[in-house]
Formats: C-alpha cells, sequence, structure tokens
C-alpha cells in the first residue's frame, strides 16, 4: 500500500475519531445543562446535525491555516518549516510525470547516440 493512502486512511480515522469525541462531549454537556435549561429533543437532534455537516469545512479551514503558516514560515527562511514542506512535498504527487519520463527517455536517447556517434569516429 503506497504511503499517501495510509495518511489517509490515518485521516480519516482521525477524523471519524474527532466525530465520535465531538459527540460524545455533546451528549455530556447535554445531559448537564438539561437539568438547568429544558430544552426539546428536536433542538439536539438539530444541533448535531450541524456539527456533523460543518466538521469537514473546519478540517478544510484548519488546513488551509497549515499551508498560510508553512507558506509564510518559508518566506521568512525558517528551517524547520522548510524541512516540513520538503517531506510534505515528497508525498504530492506529480502531474507531470508522463511529461517528465517522456523528457528523461530523450535526452538519454540523446546521450546515447552522441555516444554511439563519437565511438564510430574513433573506429
Amino acid at each position: 500500500m503506497p504511503a499517501i493512502s495510509k495518511i489517509m486512511l490515518w485521516i480519516v480515522e482521525l477524523c471519524n475519531q474527532l466525530i465520535n469525541t465531538l459527540l460524545f462531549v455533546f451528549e455530556k454537556i447535554k445531559n448537564i445543562l438539561s437539568d438547568i435549561f429544558p430544552y426539546s429533543e428536536s433542538y439536539s437532534h438539530t444541533l448535531k446535525e450541524l456539527l456533523i455537516s460543518y466538521f469537514p469545512w473546519v478540517i478544510f479551514l484548519l488546513i488551509i491555516r497549515l499551508f498560510v503558516r508553512l507558506v509564510s514560515g518559508a518566506r521568512r527562511r525558517k528551517k524547520g518549516i522548510i524541512i516540513v514542506a520538503a517531506i510534505f512535498q515528497m508525498f504530492i504527487p506529480d502531474p507531470y510525470v508522463d511529461r517528465t519520463v517522456k523528457v528523461v527517455q530523450i535526452q538519454t536517447k540523446k546521450e546515447s547516440k552522441k555516444e554511439s556517434d563519437t565511438i564510430d569516429e574513433i573506429s
């Protein structure tokens, strides 16, 4: 299994655990507040749905904030952030893999042709 798949599975499991933790905390808060403020069960259900529906957006915004911090730290030339960005870049797929492979193949063909031409001239 590629490393990126393992990372994605880990992120999904982490998100599931976080959602379950948030729901558990919400239930505890609901139980504590039910004695003080009476409210209907439909309100509780609606609030739960809102928490679950906005959770992906919160994660998305946190990732954007992480990238902004990486860029601002890289502009200030902080060594730790540059190392983290270099490690992160290793796991990002290259969108131009086919083009890069073709360029390398063409260059190796040209080099081998030049070497064979120089060998023929020497002989």
